[in-house]
């Protein structure tokens, strides 16, 4: 095999700069009053020039002084130079040595003269360096010939050999080219068989097609069993019997006609309690304790009932400071989603409903939008219900646009860490559910457990329209595998009052024809 030094023989080496480089190199170990740190300005009466002694301390070995000339003149001449010698030139051996060579150039040389008059001797150089505007000169007896320059003699047992041409010649690399050879024929076979199997086709759209609909099978086709006790939580909430109505929008109407219309059992609403709104006379449920970024928080749950027909109707009013101050009758919704008081917030507004869920033990829990998407992930296996997720404005899905908590170099970000604190989750449940396209959102929490324990299956809106639009334009929701209307009790076009359900299935077949979106709220 070629010997370690060889180059590749791709690359040229032969080229001016390399081998000035390399000389350069080379003369640098060699001569260790190079790396000295005494530099001593050599004066020239020449400005086109800089020039400069190195000087050995008492240790080196070698030469006790070499100069330095850099040459900013514009082409080699032959004019002679003169610089002076440095301080007590006796004491670094200059005057000892009357004969200088230049190391890069062993034709050029230079002289110590001494003036008749008695002025001050100077190192006369014959003429300026070559085309590499560079010199090094040092005491004849001193240097040593190495390949087309000289090093000094005292280091030059210590420098590598220089590689002969002869044994860098290269082989043929016949492993190297049998390789490129099978990519190159895999690569023409691969594109020969797909240009027999496929093509390109251009498809022209000339009028835009019609939505499909999604529909829940008719009662004669499909056997449910109705359940018996429905869980529901939002903030937004309505209490007729007691004239309360706390609204930002289309998911109140929803509550208040959800109320009357209902199909019979129980329904249990869990709401945040406000201040300022006059709840009258309540009954104590019990004391919840959950912890929120690393500390106890006590949340007080209230109750009422009344019954409407056949619904049996309870409200459960979570009252804590946060529910309180964070938020009011005019503004329902804590923001920006980005401040650290409103992740505790929704972290005690989610866990708190969950120990609610797991004391009644309903049939199924119904989410309004993200604010409690995350419920499920504070229930045990054991204790999970069916849930369905209705869907008002998907816009807000309760992302953290600003940090990407995806790992890095599988170390988890701060923003991670800090995320598992604030919602008591370890940072592998949040990674797993609550995280989409690299942020952290409340909504895929909730899709996330909806894929997990459903197959995917409960994920409403309050449109087919709208339902169709998620499906189509919103990636967080193409993997499931529908996306169902539910009937949408308020005409957004003309909000007259509420409908029946009777009246609403009438004329549900015209009003999706004609346009009727869903009524959508506005955080």
């Amino acid at each position: 095999s070629p010997p370690h030094w060889c180059e590749e023989p791709i690359l040229d080496r032969s080229n001016e700069v390399y081998a000035l480089t390399q000389a350069l190199g080379r003369i640098r170990k060699s001569c260790s009053v190079l790396a000295g740190l005494k530099n001593i300005p050599a004066a020239s009466a020449d400005k086109n020039h800089m020039a400069y002694w190195k000087l050995a301390n008492g240790t080196a070995t070698g030469p006790a002084a070499m100069l330095v000339v850099l040459d900013f003149s514009p082409s080699p001449t032959t004019d002679k130079w003169s610089f002076s010698l440095p301080a007590a030139p006796m004491d670094h051996g200059v005057l000892a040595s009357t004969n200088w060579v230049d190391l890069l150039d062993s034709q050029r040389t230079a002289v110590l003269a001494t003036p008749a008059a008695g002025g001050s001797p100077s190192l006369q150089v014959d003429h300026s360096p070559g085309p590499a505007h560079v010199a090094i000169f040092v005491d004849a007896k001193e240097a040593q010939q190495d390949g087309t320059w000289q090093v000094c003699k005292a280091g030059a047992a210590k420098l590598p050999p220089l590689p002969k041409a002869e044994e860098c010649n290269s082989t043929f690399q016949w492993m190297t080219l049998v390789g490129i050879l099978l990519f190159v024929g895999a690569v023409i076979a691969t594109l020969v068989k797909n240009i027999s199997t496929t093509g390109v086709f251009l498809c022209v759209v000339r009028e835009p097609s019609p939505v499909e609909i999604l529909e829940y099978p008719s009662p004669e086709k499909v056997s449910i069993e109705e359940p018996k006790h429905i869980f529901c939580a939002a903030i937004e909430h309505t209490i007729p019997d007691r004239k309360v109505k706390v609204s930002a929008g289309g998911l109140g109407k929803v509550l208040d006609q959800m109320l009357r219309e209902h199909p019979p059992g129980r329904l249990s609403l869990v709401h945040p309690k406000f201040a300022g709104v006059d709840y009258g006379p309540l009954d104590h449920f019990c004391t919840l304790e959950v912890t929120v970024d690393m500390q106890k928080q006590a949340v007080q749950v209230h109750t009422l009932q009344s019954v409407e027909g056949d619904i049996t109707r309870v409200w459960y009013l979570l009252e804590h400071s946060w529910f309180e101050t964070q938020i009011s009758k005019d503004s329902p919704y804590p923001y920006p989603q980005t401040k650290l008081s409103v992740l505790r917030f929704f972290s005690l507004w989610n866990q708190a409903i969950a120990e609610v869920l797991k004391l009644l033990k309903p049939d199924i829990y119904h989410c309004m939008d993200y604010h409690a998407a995350m419920v499920p992930l504070y229930v045990p296996p054991a204790d999970q219900i069916p849930m369905i997720i209705v869907l008002h404005n998907a816009d807000y899905d309760g992302a953290i646009e600003t940090d990407f908590i995806s790992d890095v170099f599988w170390k988890s970000v701060p923003a991670l860490r800090r995320l598992s604190l604030i919602f008591n989750l370890d940072r592998q449940a949040i990674r797993k559910y609550c995280t989409f396209e690299g942020r952290f959102t409340m909504l895929q929490g909730g899709i996330s457990c909806v894929e997990e324990n459903q197959g995917g299956h409960g994920i409403c809106t309050v449109s087919g329209k709208y339902a169709a639009e998620l499906k189509r334009e919103r990636t967080m929701f193409k993997g499931l595998p529908a996306v169902l209307p539910l009937d949408n009790a308020i005409d957004s076009a003309a909000d007259d009052g509420p409908k029946t359900v009777g009246e609403l299935k009438a004329s549900r077949g015209g009003g999706e024809k004609g346009g009727g979106g869903a009524q959508r709220r506005g955080r």
